[in-house]
């Protein structure tokens, strides 16, 4: 999942589906698209069968620095912090952005959930931020990412029949529909994504702030 590939299909599929907190999965074999905001997570039937996935790949990974987090951590345990009786007494925010441009089905679709979730006890409150749209302005970095992270990846493939984009790009190995994103792509000359990524941050720290507010989620 880098801008939704699990949470688009479980969506459309009535399945659960979880992009995790990157660091919880190695993203070892995984072909990127950008080493900021690629993460391996599970699709699944139930919410108990996505427990157990994530118990089998969360983890320390000393091929992936980005699992560095877990090295001198206990490992989470999913399916055994499962709880039916989880909501009661539980402070959801409900963060407003999301419904300004929201289509008018899936907002109904979405709010039918949050009463399913007061009615087993849940409080939901209100999350506003006024600021959303300019933390949140140009903060992908897949297109700075996308060419290097690929170069990177291919490297550690013995015998790999292409070596870069270009590669791809010369000999036409690609779906006519990706052909202007992935020359738009292959322009680009420096893969400095830091400046961005400071926004995202500022994005992040005020996002703490909120759910510091007494917010269990």
């Amino acid at each position: 999942d880098t801008c939704g590939s699990i949470r688009i299909p479980s969506a459309f599929n009535a399945l659960v589906g979880l992009r995790p907190t990157q660091g919880l999965v190695s993203r070892r074999g995984i072909v990127p698209l950008s080493h900021t905001q690629d993460i391996g997570g599970p699709l699944a039937r139930t919410v108990t069968d996505l427990a157990i996935a994530l118990d089998v790949s969360v983890g320390y990974d000393s091929e992936d620095a980005v699992t560095s987090v877990l090295r001198d951590m206990p490992v989470p345990k999913f399916q055994a912090s499962l709880d039916k009786n989880a909501l009661r007494g539980a402070r959801i925010g409900l963060f407003l952005p999301y419904f300004r441009d929201t289509d008018a089905e899936i907002a109904d679709t979405v709010r039918a959930a949050i009463a399913a979730m007061r009615a087993q006890g849940a409080t939901v409150v209100d999350v506003p931020m006024a600021e959303f749209d300019t933390l949140m302005a140009n903060t992908s970095v897949i297109n700075l990412e996308t060419k290097f992270d690929l170069i990177d990846y291919l490297r550690t493939i013995p015998n790999a029949p292409v070596k870069s984009l270009r590669d791809i790009l010369d000999r036409g190995l690609y779906d006519r529909q990706l052909e202007v994103r992935f020359r738009v792509i292959d322009t680009v000359l420096n893969a400095d994504s830091e400046q961005i990524l400071g926004g995202y941050e500022a994005f992040a720290d005020e996002f703490a702030t909120i759910l510091s507010r007494q917010l269990d989620a």
